[in-house]
């Protein structure tokens, strides 16, 4: 029995897909939006209702479903406390806490970054498993964290674009009826919009940036055929990536995940995309065959692959192509739960075989 304690919302398929494979679950879901363009409403808004929601949910999976999960699969660091506290508090030794999707990050240095990394190694001693969405990632926790008792394996992230049938796809997008073609870029997470805008000074074509996060976007003179979409969530979100021309994916780390949601709903959607050559997308793409990979910080090698697919046609419905077949091969809901699921069964049979040892 496995439980999924979900703060965002599932995709059409979860469900479904769970049924279809036969898996025995138990989804306790409530959509808390943790979207913020100031930190405060994150500290005095979201965080709280999300511990809360935590709290609750936990108290229902842990004590009072029977029979108990297996495994309780979470997604954020007030889950994975709250899940902590009520599986002590109640003696509840036989479920697997599985922290889904983490990601540590280093972005203010001096105690704050200390204090996390004190935290994290405080929850990862109760902690059975972590999922991680790149294969340096793995490596990377697994040795910074080799003081706790959780094992850390890599997953590729994966989703199914439930919203395709309601957008303007290809032919009614407003690209298709636009003069200039349309360049969007997105995402708020360790993005370097600096190389774009620098990269786009020459290009004829209208920017498209959606980003709600205002300190993720640098204090530089903005082109007039760029906008700067905060405010562009769900199908908004999907509506602007189906419309691009290209999608565009400036990244700033190499060292965490970052990208892969955006890089993942492009694909889907069948856009040519260009993204920067981190390890953590390289698990995902090829250069050149479902996406164009340049390095890091370089905005002519980036102009250059704007412009390139820009002028041709073909190179670009090609590479739309690709992308669209790689998402149906490797990334849609189905192959995500499925590679979670084996993940899972082979942490429970190495515990089994650890037992008889």
């Amino acid at each position: 029995m496995i439980h999924f304690i979900c703060h965002y919302a599932l995709d059409s398929d979860f469900r479904p897909t769970l049924r279809r494979m036969g898996v025995r679950h138990k989804i306790f879901l409530k959509e808390i939006k943790m979207n913020y363009r100031y930190r405060l409403m994150l500290a005095m808004n979201r965080m709280p209702k999300l511990f809360l929601f935590a709290m609750v949910h936990s108290f229902r999976s842990c004590v009072l479903s029977r029979p108990a999960p297996d495994f309780a699969i979470i997604s954020s660091d007030m889950e994975a406390v709250a899940y902590i506290l009520i599986k002590h508090l109640f003696f509840r030794s036989k479920t697997k806490i599985v922290f889904n999707s983490f990601i540590f990050t280093k972005s203010h240095g001096g105690f704050i970054d200390r204090g996390k990394y004190i935290f994290f190694c405080l929850i990862f001693k109760f902690i059975d498993l972590a999922i991680v969405h790149s294969r340096l990632e793995q490596e990377r926790y697994s040795h910074l964290f080799n003081g706790g008792k959780a094992v850390f394996r890599f997953v590729p992230w994966g989703t199914t674009i439930d919203a395709l049938p309601r957008l303007r796809v290809n032919a009614k997008s407003s690209a298709a009826n636009n003069r200039n073609p349309i360049v969007v870029a997105a995402g708020r997470s360790k993005r370097d919009y600096a190389t774009l805008f620098k990269a786009m000074e020459t290009v004829d074509a209208e920017l498209r940036v959606i980003c709600d996060h205002k300190d993720a976007i640098p204090p530089l003179n903005i082109g007039k055929h760029t906008a700067i979409l905060s405010n562009c969530h769900g199908d908004d979100y999907l509506q602007e990536l189906s419309d691009a021309t290209v999608v565009v994916i400036p990244l700033a780390e190499g060292d965490i995940s970052a990208g892969q949601m955006v890089l993942i709903h492009a694909m889907g959607l069948g856009k040519a995309v260009i993204v920067t050559a981190t390890p953590g997308i390289q698990d995902y793409v090829s250069d050149r065959s479902d996406a164009w990979l340049v390095p890091m910080g370089d905005d002519s090698a980036m102009r250059q692959a704007i412009e390139g697919l820009l002028v041709n046609d073909g190179e670009r419905e090609r590479m739309g192509r690709n992308a669209k077949d790689t998402y149906a091969q490797r990334f849609d809901t189905g192959h995500y739960l499925e590679r979670i699921v084996d993940v899972l069964e082979e942490f429970q049979n190495t515990e089994i075989r650890r037992a008889f040892e």
